[in-house]
């Protein structure tokens, strides 16, 4: 879009004449009497040579106005916008072009249009990154320019549940509804969707179920930011039977973080579980008294199913009881949770002696959410969560995707192994699956037939699980 004139000198030397100022690349010398290539070369400019053409070389060369095609792109830095995580942000961008443009992102999606004086008004949708590039490119063109966003970013305000506690039919149901990520007072107000026979009041939702329920609950939400921010959570109403187990475990699960918050830790005195756990008053397994908050697995496997178990005791309105087991009872889960043998199981004996839970023998029925103990060809055993299978290009089993807490994951998290022969050596042989019941399913239990109880219960040391179990290495 610019004329510029200037007057060169040409010397019989090898040199190249820069000119910053006009950002020219340089003149190239031909080595011709009657010819002069004069080629201007730049980021923005598409590459273009005069050619001038004598008889003899004049003292003087006037040059034409010389017309060259710059490529579009931003004349200034786009502004640092500040949003909430997941956002839509507006800017105005002075882009210079001199052809149709088309105007991306591949980091956002984007929305622009050309205002009344030629400048770009660029949205960028649900911003969830603290910078993006957009690209700028001519319709059916192959070179791209680049500007550079940047977002300063503040946590989204959004409901602190994704998932409400379980209801069930004809059982007082009680929850709040709460914010995280707020800054400073916020409000939350209902929208939609939720059953007539529960009512909002105070941010609590308060009622009888009398039918079955599973869906979204739809809530604005504000806080000092003044964004107005539409959420939701799901709630669940059930019968109050036939529950299954695993949706709790899975729920309870998803709760631990999985950064290392919880590393892997093989030592004595204490239980292998992130924290304390207390039945009927009493403690019953203790956290690393180096407060570091680390886990291992029979110790973290057996804190979600007590966990799990202590959430659906709530839910069903429920006295702080599996069972009618005591304290002792307890201990003595515990211990048969920890497996007592190689090639043994543990989580599936405790459930059958107690009357609460079941093996799963049959590979096709096991669900995510089932507790496994898996042994390896190498004799060591490991206590996890299924999640799903793993399988070949034929459709056979490989092995599983498991949670638990392992060295390799640096603690918590999800882990794949495979069996022996498939790429791994878990031994498909002894491999335990097992399944708490429905509470309505529970069977009473016999202690005198308990082998070794008195003894077990009665052990003043601290329960801990056998050498075989250390997973430091896998």
């Amino acid at each position: 879009g610019q004329t510029e004139i200037r007057k060169m000198c040409f010397l019989n030397v090898p040199t190249v004449y820069n000119y910053q100022a006009t950002n020219l690349s340089g003149l190239k010398k031909v080595q011709t009497s009657n010819q002069l290539e004069i080629q201007l070369s730049n980021r923005d400019i598409q590459d273009t040579t005069f050619v001038y053409m004598f008889e003899q070389l004049p003292e003087h060369i006037e040059l034409a106005e010389m017309r060259v095609h710059v490529f579009p792109f931003s004349r200034t830095i786009p502004d640092t916008l500040s949003l909430m995580s997941g956002e839509s942000a507006s800017d105005t961008l002075d882009i210079y072009f001199e052809k149709p443009i088309e105007i991306s992102s591949p980091h956002l999606p984007v929305e622009w249009c050309f205002t009344e004086d030629s400048l770009v008004a660029i949205t960028y949708l649900q911003v969830d990154r603290h910078y993006a590039w957009v690209e700028i490119k001519e319709i059916g063109g192959v070179k791209s320019s680049f500007a550079a966003a940047y977002f300063n970013l503040s946590p989204r305000l959004k409901l602190d549940k994704a998932k409400l506690r379980k209801g069930y039919i004809g059982i007082p149901y009680q929850e709040i509804i709460g914010a995280k990520n707020q800054v400073g007072d916020y409000l939350i107000s209902y929208e939609r969707g939720l059953p007539s026979e529960l009512a909002i009041e105070d941010l609590a939702i308060s009622g009888t179920p009398l039918t079955t329920f599973e869906d979204y609950l739809y809530f604005n939400l504000v806080d000092e930011r003044d964004i107005l921010v539409a959420d939701s959570t799901i709630l669940i109403i059930r019968e109050p039977y036939n529950i299954d187990f695993g949706e709790y475990t899975v729920d309870m699960l998803s709760t631990y973080p999985r950064d290392g918050t919880h590393p892997y830790r093989w030592i004595s005195g204490y239980t292998g579980v992130t924290r304390d756990l207390f039945y009927k008053g009493q403690r019953i397994a203790n956290a690393n008294p180096d407060g570091s908050q680390s886990c291992y697995c029979c110790g973290l496997t057996f804190e979600v199913f007590f966990r799990a178990i202590q959430q659906l005791n709530s839910d069903l309105a429920s006295i702080e009881d599996v069972n009618g087991m005591t304290y002792n009872d307890m201990k003595y889960f515990i211990q048969l949770w920890f497996v007592q043998s190689v090639w043994g199981d543990g989580p599936g004996i405790a459930m059958n002696y107690f009357g609460i839970g079941d093996n799963v023998g049959n590979w096709d029925d096991v669900q995510t959410g089932d507790f496994v103990q898996l042994w390896r060809t190498t004799g060591s055993g490991h206590s996890v969560i299924f999640i799903n299978w793993t399988t070949n290009a034929a459709g056979d089993r490989t092995g599983f995707k498991y949670w638990s807490t392992q060295g390799s994951t640096n603690g918590i998290n999800y882990n794949t192994e495979y069996f022996s022969g498939m790429g791994g050596n878990v031994n498909p042989d002894y491999v335990y699956f097992c399944r708490l019941r429905s509470p309505e399913n529970f069977v009473p239990f016999n202690r005198q037939l308990l082998p070794d109880y008195e003894e077990i219960v009665n052990n003043s040391e601290q329960i801990s699980p056998k050498y075989f179990m250390n997973n430091e290495h896998n």
